[in-house]
This record gives C-alpha cells, sequence and structure tokens, in this order.
C-alpha cells in the first residue's frame, strides 16, 4: 500500500491514516454487501479511497520526499566533483 501510495505521489501516511478512518464507515454500503454476497467488490465508494482520486481532493497531501531526496544527492554530487577538481 505504501508502494501504491508513493508511484502516485501521494504522502503514504496521511493517505493510509485517512483511508483506516473512513473504512469502517463503508460497512452499510455497496462494497461490504456485494462482499458478504459473495460477489465481486465493484464500488465507487471505494475507488475513490485510491492514491490517485484520494490526491486529487487532498492536494495538500502530495509525496515530495523524492523531490527532495533527489536534489540532495544532485548537490552532493556537485560538491564531490567540485573537491576533485581542486
Amino acid at each position: 500500500m505504501v508502494s501504491s501510495a508513493k508511484a502516485n505521489g501521494v504522502e503514504p501516511f496521511a493517505w493510509l491514516r485517512d483511508v483506516f478512518d473512513k473504512l469502517p464507515y463503508h460497512r452499510s454500503g455497496q462494497a461490504f454487501a456485494q462482499a458478504s454476497a459473495g460477489h465481486r467488490v465493484t464500488s465507487e465508494e471505494l475507488d475513490e479511497l485510491l492514491p490517485d482520486r484520494w490526491l486529487q481532493s487532498h492536494p495538500d497531501h502530495a509525496w515530495t520526499m523524492d523531490n527532495i531526496r533527489r536534489k540532495e544527492r544532485h548537490a552532493k554530487e556537485k560538491n564531490r566533483r567540485r573537491k576533485r577538481r581542486r
């Protein structure tokens, strides 16, 4: 689940916290009825909890850590090259 969140550009902790807070309230919904009946679960209410759709309604939780780390690695490599030239 964490990898799915990161792959979709979602901050994992915020997404998981929100999903786990909302899931208990879906017990009376369409997905729960389908699962209870042994049918394939196809539910718009659960689809809204998928990372890519969730991010649309929570844009302030975009995962930026990869960008930050990439910039830090780039700066570190740049400093290393600079030191070699001296």
